[in-house]
């Protein structure tokens, strides 16, 4: 059979064919060298990028994105091979570190970037991209970076050396606090040996300095301190958190107590005047410790960096309060009046305090105002209502210094005193205020 009689259908399957096979070799051959072979040079990081263009109308930001990626990446193994400062970060920190890369690319690390070559494979539908980052043109902009971030640390060193001259102890801690925050988050990154070095100086220096200023907190305490019940002020420790060079109390500092024996019930701290008023503890055997610290304002994780001497100094040696007891006593005719559940109970709380009965030297002079009432019988159980009332006067001059009243409770028993029992043990032994209330009063005399 004759070529020349090949069939209309045949001859356009060859020629189709033929076009077809022609415009993918015409596209392989133009495709670019880079593409396949990425070019290395010892003075320039290149990059690749690929993006698929199919339903993808942000391919060539990906792709620019893509091969930025992959410059950072040949950067951080030239780093990571130069020095062992860097650490041998897992694949997911280096995944994040090369991320963060990509993303200051348009402050100091990738700065310079340039563009070389992009081409489009049309049958694949793949978009390709080459990107350059002169090395010396890298280490450069890096240089002038660092140098900012030097500026800047002498900067707030220069401005706490002020603030300390003036006698702005806190606001002097807070500058170089700031400063090693900024070094901490520099050093995490990705950093040149020669960078690195530079940075641990200056954090080094850095720390040294606020380790130095953070020493002239000085806490003056007495080990210990007589609380004197009689005394109609608090016991008042004005003045603990001075500076070492100046003498002068530290302001603006926030202080915290941590009662480490006793019973504190009310202090109080002035923060203009670094004062300590304490106004009542019940204490087990006369005395309660104490322990103050100054929170100085730093972040923890520079907190953590500061040296362990210096951080003990933020808190006090204990402190021991010394109560100083003294004498009562009950009113003979309240004693007599059948009522000593109420009177009992009273005196078991000065016996634990340390007070004593004694008419002649007594301080002061407690009378006790009971009521009970039988309200009546019913199917063989009594109901009883039981209400009382303290009042204490000086026993000098009469005059009433503290008054409680107990609200009227009932109570029920199948006998009488069952019931007044019952009665009695709502309305005393239930009633959190007035226990809080009346140690607070002995230990702490009132106003007056």
């Amino acid at each position: 059979m004759s070529l020349c009689r090949v069939s209309g259908n045949s001859l356009s399957f060859f020629i189709g064919l033929f076009l077809a096979y022609g415009t993918s070799y015409a596209q392989m051959k133009r495709a670019p060298v880079w593409v396949i072979n990425l070019p290395v040079t010892d003075d320039t990081f290149y990059g690749l990028g690929i993006s698929e263009t199919r339903d993808n109308p942000q391919f060539r930001t990906k792709a620019r994105k893509m091969a930025l990626r992959d410059i950072s990446e040949k950067i951080y193994v030239s780093i990571n091979s130069a020095s062992e400062l860097t650490l041998k970060y897992e694949n997911d920190q280096m995944e994040y570190l090369l991320d963060e890369t990509v993303a200051m690319e348009s402050t100091n690390f990738l700065s310079g970037h340039q563009k070389v070559d992009d081409w489009t494979d049309q049958r694949a539908k793949k978009y390709y991209v080459l990107y350059k980052l002169d090395r010396l043109t890298y280490l450069e902009n890096r240089r002038v970076y660092f140098q900012g971030v030097e500026d800047i640390i002498r900067l707030k060193r220069t401005e706490a050396d002020q603030l300390f001259d003036s006698g702005e102890l806190v606001r002097g801690i807070n500058k170089l606090t700031d400063g090693l925050v900024l070094l901490n988050e520099e050093m995490d990154k990705l950093v040149e040996p020669e960078f690195y070095v530079s940075l641990q100086k200056l954090y080094l220096h850095t720390r040294y300095e606020l380790e130095r200023q953070l020493s002239r907190i000085d806490m003056r305490i007495q080990k210990t301190y007589d609380f004197q019940a009689d005394d109609p002020k608090p016991l008042v420790i004005s003045g603990f958190v001075t500076d070492r060079i100046t003498g002068r109390p530290v302001e603006n500092l926030k202080t915290s107590m941590e009662v480490l024996k006793g019973d504190v019930f009310h202090y109080a701290f002035n923060r203009q005047n670094t004062e300590l008023a304490i106004h009542g503890f019940f204490p087990a055997d006369q005395t309660a410790t104490i322990q103050i610290t100054v929170e100085i304002p730093l972040p923890k994780e520079v907190r953590a960096l500061i040296d362990r001497a210096v951080r003990n100094q933020f808190t006090s040696r204990p402190i021991t309060l010394q109560f100083t007891p003294y004498q009562v006593i009950y009113e003979p005719s309240e004693k007599g009046s059948g009522d000593q559940l109420l009177v009992r109970f009273l005196q078991s709380i000065t016996k634990d305090l340390g007070i004593t009965e004694e008419e002649k030297n007594a301080l002061y002079r407690i009378r006790v105002n009971p009521r009970k009432d039988i309200i009546g019988r019913q199917r063989g159980l009594y109901t009883a209502s039981y209400e009382a009332e303290i009042v204490v006067t000086r026993t000098d001059d009469n005059v009433e210094v503290y008054r409680f009243t107990f609200p009227a409770r009932q109570g029920q028993g199948s006998k009488r005193h069952e019931a007044i029992t019952a009665a009695y043990q709502r309305t005393v032994n239930d009633n959190d205020d007035f226990l809080s209330s009346f140690v607070t009063f002995l230990c702490t005399k009132p106003m007056y």
